[in-house]
């Protein structure tokens, strides 16, 4: 990586450290928490592809299944 902004030349490296990928939780989270950032992240996605009434019925629907998923197993 070094060398490909070293040839661009447009760019330089002031500090590089490797980061611990590990998530920075506290608490273990639960499913509707995953869910809703997951709708976050993919919403656009889905409204693009789908459209904005699928999507948010499935973003929807999804939250109230919520209770029934079980994040420890897997």
């Amino acid at each position: 990586m070094t060398k490909v902004v070293g040839k661009n030349g447009c760019f330089s490296i002031e500090k590089m450290e490797l980061a611990y990928p590990k998530s920075k939780l506290v608490d273990e989270i639960d499913a509707k928490t995953f869910i809703i950032n997951l709708r976050a992240v993919l919403e656009g996605l889905l409204i693009n592809h789908f459209g904005s009434k699928i999507a948010k019925e499935v973003c929807a629907r999804t939250l109230l299944k919520s209770g029934d998923f079980n994040m420890e197993e897997s």
